[in-house]
């Protein structure tokens, strides 16, 4: 009777921790997907809120510039306004 007890407690056991196992490892899965999600998005936003900021600022130069009277050539607005990945 023991011998029996034992051979049915033994795969309960078994897939009980297995089961728990599985869980816990989707659940630190879950939290990992979420903080790289969180960190592209943070990412992104920052992104957006920089070429906010630089479409603002050729905007108050063009105006500066257009209220002063002065007018750039196409070379020199390019150069000026050119993005940081573009300056070469």
């Amino acid at each position: 009777m023991i011998i029996a007890g034992m051979a049915l407690l033994f795969p309960t056991a078994l897939v009980f921790y297995l089961g728990v196992n599985m869980i816990f490892s989707a659940y630190r899965d879950y939290k990992r997907w979420r903080e790289v999600a969180l960190i592209e998005a943070r990412d992104e936003g920052r992104q957006e809120g920089r070429d906010e900021g630089r479409e603002a600022e050729r905007a108050r130069v063009k105006r500066e510039l257009k209220e002063q009277g002065v007018t750039l050539p196409p070379e020199a607005e390019k150069i000026l306004f050119a993005e940081p990945n573009d300056r070469s």
